[in-house]
């Protein structure tokens, strides 16, 4: 029986009064820290009330939606640059092999001409 334990009897009269609420009832360390371990992602709205939640909850998921569409649209533009930053060093590596094989390398070191120097 809980009855013991409760922050405010059944006669109170202050505005914030809970029934169901209990105070300075004694727990087992191992029981909170259980609970705690299982409720650790758990988010609350608000002051930590969990009713007050209900009225932060459709502007919540909108605003995880929008984060969603917004994360997404960045990734979509990041893998874009990405792609084309690619496609362009292919072109050249290409244009590369393309001069290598017709005998004019691009990066061919230049012809030294021998003004005068005997051998």
């Amino acid at each position: 029986n809980a009855g013991l334990f409760r922050k405010y009897g059944d006669d109170s009269t202050d505005a914030e009064a809970n029934t169901w609420q209990l105070s300075n009832m004694p727990i087992q360390k191992s029981f909170c820290d259980a609970w705690y371990t299982a409720c650790y992602n758990d988010y609350f709205c608000g002051k930590g009330n969990f009713w007050e939640c209900e009225a932060h909850y459709h502007a919540t998921i909108k605003q995880e939606e929008e984060d969603a569409k917004e994360k997404d649209k960045k990734l979509v533009i990041g893998l874009s640059v990405a792609g084309a930053v690619a496609g362009v060093a292919l072109l050249i590596v290409a244009y590369m092999a393309m001069k290598e094989k017709m005998g004019k390398p691009v990066f061919a070191p230049e012809p030294v001409e021998s003004a005068g120097v005997a051998t």
